[in-house]
């Protein structure tokens, strides 16, 4: 509002009319331009808030099933009672194993190195544990391996027991939408038990991190957090061609209503409106003055008017009036 006044005492103060059509469509550019902009604004906040609704229903699917799949490793470890490398511990890991789609393999670790496992059996190098190893607040250690002629992924170990976990698991995610990127981490975001992303199109018209939605929820029991992306969201979600569409329609639509208010603001403050409504409060005073021809013949002409709510106006000003 304080803005389209000033822009209003810009355009009153020039003087001439061809100054004043200027000023005006200067006038009209601003304030509709900054009208379409604050539309596109509040058309790109309703687009968010649906997608958003969408992405908290990824999000939370995706955090159910991860405390699933945690809660079955945990128990699994903590009810594992054998520990060793003989033929009966074998035979008890390959039977947990079967049990669960969850588990990759079962092994059990000796002298900081896994011994055996219910896949190999018992290895005749012992496999080292990876260097780093976070501790969760329920006792349990977390790893990450990546060497290819064993184990790639995550792990689980309570009391010498190790639950590797399956490739497999987070299937039921994958392939995702072409939007949509999800992870799920530990809480402090250290770890990386899953992650699945799209090819991001870089030639999209609107390709920025401005329009990428990220939600995060971690759970309330174990440590685990999910990740959830939502890319080119809002406007960039729209096609080019509608985008430029809604564009021309809300500048229609401002560009009309501006020019309105404007034609209202000249009717209201016009001198013809002046005039009629000083003869009306009975507050114009008129003074003519006697104009002497060759013929000498006397014409009276108009000198000027006051009027006494506003300033004093020539006789120039009103010769279009009183010819």
């Amino acid at each position: 509002m304080c803005l389209a006044l000033a822009v209003l005492r810009f355009v009153k103060s020039g003087s001439g009319r061809d100054h004043w059509k200027m000023k005006k469509i200067i006038a009209v550019a601003i304030i509709s331009t900054l009208l379409v902009a604050l539309s596109l604004y509040a058309v790109n906040a309703v687009i968010v808030a649906q997608q958003k609704s969408k992405q908290l229903e990824v999000s939370h699917s995706l955090l159910q099933y991860s405390e699933g799949l945690s809660q079955s490793v945990a128990q699994a470890l903590k009810s594992i009672t054998t520990q060793g490398c003989d033929k009966t511990s074998l035979d008890s890991y390959r039977q947990i194993k079967l049990d669960s789609l969850y588990f990759g393999d079962i092994g059990f670790i000796e002298k900081g190195k896994i011994a055996c496992t219910a896949f190999w059996g018992k290895l005749a190098t012992p496999a080292a544990l990876p260097a780093e190893l976070h501790k969760t607040s329920r006792g349990f250690l977390l790893a990450q391996f990546s060497r290819k002629d064993f184990f790639t992924g995550n792990a689980a170990i309570y009391n010498n027991v190790i639950i590797f976990t399956s490739r497999y698991a987070y299937d039921r995610f994958t392939p995702i939408t072409a939007n949509y990127s999800l992870s799920t981490t530990t809480k402090d975001f250290g770890r990386t038990f899953f992650s699945a992303s799209p090819v991001i199109k870089e030639q999209s018209w609107l390709h920025s991190n401005l329009f990428t939605l990220t939600l995060t929820q971690c759970s309330a029991v174990w440590d685990l957090c999910v990740i959830v992306k939502h890319h080119n969201a809002g406007l960039a979600s729209l096609s080019l061609v509608v985008f430029t569409l809604l564009t021309a329609i809300l500048a229609f639509i401002w560009i009309a209503i501006t020019l309105f208010f404007f034609r209202i603001y000249e009717d209201r403050f016009s001198l013809e409106r002046t005039l009629v409504n000083a003869v009306k409060a009975n507050t114009i005073s008129v003074n003519y003055q006697p104009i002497i021809r060759i013929q000498d013949k006397k014409w009276w002409a108009l000198k000027f008017c006051r009027d006494g709510a506003i300033t004093i106006m020539e006789r120039s000003r009103l010769s279009s009036l009183f010819p």
